[in-house]
């Protein structure tokens, strides 16, 4: 798999794209559940309300 780093504005949908299209330990779900204190839960089911992640978050993204 390649793995790549966005650096920039996310919305919860793209969390959600990326979490079941790839999900690893080190992989989006984690990645952003650290940066804002919520669970993998939380974010997997759409961070309880937010869209915008924040343009300083860093996602790790891995794709096909």
């Amino acid at each position: 798999m390649e793995r790549k780093v966005v650096r920039g504005e996310a919305s919860a949908s793209h969390v959600a794209q990326a979490r079941y299209a790839a999900p690893t330990p080190e992989g989006v779900v984690e990645v952003v559940a650290e940066r804002f204190g919520g669970t993998p839960l939380d974010i997997a089911t759409g961070l309880r309300g937010r869209r915008n992640l924040g343009r300083q978050l860093a996602v790790v993204l891995c794709g096909q």
